[in-house]
């Protein structure tokens, strides 16, 4: 991807267009095949070497045109503006984020296509420490969270309209050696709703208190936190839980990359990666509007060598409602296996070809939906050719089945597609 830097800004951007056809571009049991036509533009736009500031936007719109008349025009967009405040020689930083994405509109189904609502999460970190000594320090931070969901008003589907959480947190943490350090620490959260739907949808307060052991070492990165939580709602029900989070990242070699995450307790919006050092929005924390328990374990992989290159990621994350009897199960499998060309057939261009599997497998037990399990699995194959140094042709072929079983009847869709296009990297 190409970068300019002017006046310590880094512009990266990638444009691409595409023509696919498929036996049933609507992914219903009713089979519409056609043809689709997109063109898609992805920005990042980054601050390098700022004294104080940092910043980095990053932006993506892809608008796509169906031939059959039953499906609308759609368009994918997604914007994320963070910033980090960060003043040489002070105990003072400031995190700024604002973000718009697209999730599904109706999560219990495997459709994909004309099945999108929009959502924005902004949200401000002051955060400062106080030095108590050489090895001794205390953290205070306090975030505030808005959640909103865009044209609540207009979609009886959407629980709520905002969701407004409030966070402090004080720690005491202390330096052990050069690379690990150990806290004791406790946060409260004030979460409420607006534009309900119904009396379902509870505010209620959350506190965490914890023991965190980190380390950061030059090709590991691990941090352990153990403890427990409370949550209250505005009807004064009250439920604990126990709470266990691991962010484990290990730099294998220069080609190699393991990332570890677990974490067990009450769901929130923003999931802290200490390993990573990011943080990660969860557009999923409030799907039962009201508190919610969490078990989710993830793992990525990640290798990039001469010839072969390799990613592979898992999640599985178990969510229930605090208070009641809502739950969910959702599994996710990603696969990419990339290989050069060039060796084998002796040619100067990087062509490659690519092998995919994406598997996803859902069950839920809720009266928010008659849906009690979906499932997809899509299959591909990739093949890249470069024009030239910035331009790019593909093709990929790809099959897709999916199942969804409602309690009453079961539905299975196969389809199959080809694509064409190009990438142009300027």
């Amino acid at each position: 991807m190409f970068g300019s830097s002017v006046n310590a800004v880094e512009i990266d951007y990638t444009i691409t267009s595409s023509f696919r056809h498929s036996d049933n571009l609507a992914e219903r049991p009713e089979a519409l095949g056609g043809d689709a036509t997109s063109a898609a533009l992805t920005l990042d736009i980054e601050s390098v070497n700022n004294a104080a500031w940092d910043f980095r936007l990053s932006s993506n719109f892809a608008s796509t045109d169906y031939s059959v008349s039953e499906l609308e025009r759609e368009d994918r967009k997604s914007f994320a503006l963070d910033a980090r405040y960060d003043p040489a020689n002070s105990n003072f930083d400031l995190l700024l984020s604002n973000n718009y994405s697209q999730v599904p509109r109706n999560r219990f189904v495997s459709q994909s296509v004309n099945n999108l609502r929009e959502i924005s999460v902004s949200y401000i970190r002051p955060i400062y420490f106080i030095k108590l000594s050489p090895l001794d320090r205390l953290n205070v931070d306090y975030t505030y969270i808005d959640f909103t969901n865009l044209n609540a008003s207009e979609d009886s589907s959407i629980l709520y309209g905002t969701r407004i959480s409030q966070e402090s947190s004080l720690g005491y943490e202390k330096k052990i050696s050069a690379i690990s350090s150990i806290g004791v620490y406790q946060s409260k959260v004030d979460t409420s709703f607006s534009e309900a739907i119904n009396d379902s949808i509870i505010d209620f307060e959350q506190t965490d208190t914890f023991i965190r052991w980190q380390t950061t070492g030059q090709f590991t990165q691990l941090a352990i936190e153990y403890g427990f939580s409370d949550v209250i709602n505005v009807r004064k029900e009250k439920v604990s839980s126990t709470l266990k989070r691991l962010s484990f990242n290990r730099r294998i070699n220069s080609n190699q990359v393991l990332t570890l995450r677990y974490q067990v307790g009450f769901d929130t919006v923003l999931n802290s990666n200490l390993a990573t050092n990011s943080i990660n929005i969860n557009s999923a924390s409030s799907d039962f509007g009201t508190a919610q328990e969490v078990d989710e374990a993830s793992v990525e992989y990640t290798y990039a060598g001469a010839l072969l290159s390799t990613s592979l990621s898992y999640i599985d994350r178990k969510t229930s409602s605090a208070i009641g009897d809502d739950s969910e199960e959702r599994e996710e499998f990603v696969l990419s296996v990339e290989y050069s060309l060039s060796r084998l057939f002796n040619v100067r261009t990087q062509n490659t070809i690519e092998v995919f599997a994406r598997v996803f497998d859902n069950e839920f037990d809720t009266e928010l939906s008659s849906i009690t399990e979906s499932s997809t699995q899509i299959y591909g194959l990739r093949y890249n050719h470069p024009i030239n140094r910035n331009l790019v042709f593909f093709s990929e072929y790809a099959k897709r089945n999916s199942e969804d079983d409602n309690t009453d009847q079961n539905t299975n869709v196969r389809s199959y597609s080809i694509e064409f296009g190009i990438v142009y990297n300027p």
